[in-house]
């Protein structure tokens, strides 16, 4: 009988130690991912590819083009010199910079936190440019809205563009009218 419960022991013990370890999968976190880029140089202790995920954490793009991809069907196209951060895959902080956006009308809720204020109810396309003096909001298709700190909002209409001061004076202004297929072809996809 003891033979019999060593016998048991020893191929429990045998079975047991040849059961390979669970597989532990890495886990991803972001909100969309790095498409495409064009002579493409990050900040300091930023290394970023084609196919990355893109952090959900302040980045500055230095120099040339990023193209971003949110899960939720929003293309952003970036030009440096830019530092932003997507803070979710519906709220993005550009604090310095230019960025395209072409918003499909299911992420209708996506909205870009600047300093001077938040555009919300994005249109289908549109950019934005803060420099340290203002921020310039550009509507390309559709119409936005322009909320200002003190709660006041203003609608931008297609084809029209808006540019706030550090002080949150609105001005009307020309636009540049460029679109983001026109930024796309210079991307290499090779």
């Amino acid at each position: 009988l003891g033979a019999l419960a060593l016998l048991v022991l020893v191929l429990s013990w045998k079975v047991a130690s040849d059961t390979p370890d669970p597989i532990v999968e890495p886990r991803a976190f972001g909100f969309g991912v790095l498409a495409d880029l064009v002579d493409s140089k990050w900040g300091p202790g930023v290394t970023l590819s084609r196919g990355d995920l893109v952090p959900a954490e302040p980045l500055t793009l230095t120099e040339g083009m990023a193209r971003i991809e949110l899960f939720n069907g929003v293309v952003l196209v970036l030009e440096g010199p830019a530092t932003f951060s997507l803070d979710s895959e519906k709220d993005l902080t550009l604090s310095s910079g230019t960025i395209h956006a072409r918003i499909p009308a299911i992420a209708s809720d996506f909205q870009i936190l600047t300093p001077q204020g938040k555009l919300t109810r994005c249109g289908l396309e549109l950019s934005a440019t803060v420099t340290n003096e203002s921020t310039t909001i550009q509507v390309l298709e559709d119409s936005a809205d322009w909320l200002t700190p003190s709660g006041k909002t203003e609608t931008i209409l297609e084809g029209n563009a808006l540019q706030i001061d550090t002080e949150g004076s609105l001005t009307s202004t020309q636009p540049d009218r460029v679109s983001i297929a026109d930024l796309e072809a210079g991307f290499d996809r090779g």
